[in-house]
């Protein structure tokens, strides 16, 4: 996965300091096993009452068909459910800081580096990790 930041991040690289914009993401493996079972956790439970809720709707006629799930899509059902945001988030923030599953301008991520990042960058990074790695493993597309 590669993801472009809107605004950039300062950092030290080999003693220089640098400004990053590029983003590059690998799968995670079992060592994030922790992390993963909150996110999947959180994401089945938004999927469920967002079936409970269509179940209660009233049967179209003409069925729609279901749009392509993103990670900004994705993101928004989240926030749109009534689920542990700061705990996801938390899970999304210890993965991306786990054995370089990002990194940053070939950089490992650090805390400290998610802590500079603009608020609209990191969401759109977590959907970017969410589509390029969870997404399909969460829900089977």
């Amino acid at each position: 996965m590669e993801f472009i930041l809107t605004n950039p991040i300062k950092f030290a690289n080999k003693g220089e300091e640098e400004l990053g914009y590029k983003i590059t993401g690998t799968a995670p493996t079992a060592k994030s096993r922790n992390q993963l079972i909150v996110i999947k956790q959180t994401f089945f439970a938004a999927i469920s009452q967002m079936q409970k809720a269509q179940a209660n709707q009233p049967v179209q006629a003409t069925p729609q068909e279901a749009p392509e799930l993103t990670g900004e899509l994705a993101l928004v059902m989240l926030y749109s459910a009534n689920v542990n945001m700061e705990k996801f988030h938390q899970a999304m923030r210890e993965l991306f800081t786990l054995g370089g599953v990002l990194k940053l301008e070939g950089v490992p991520m650090t805390t400290h580096l998610l802590d500079q990042m603009d608020f609209d960058d990191s969401e759109r990074l977590v959907g970017a990790y969410l589509k390029a790695f969870l997404l399909k493993s969460l829900v089977g597309l």
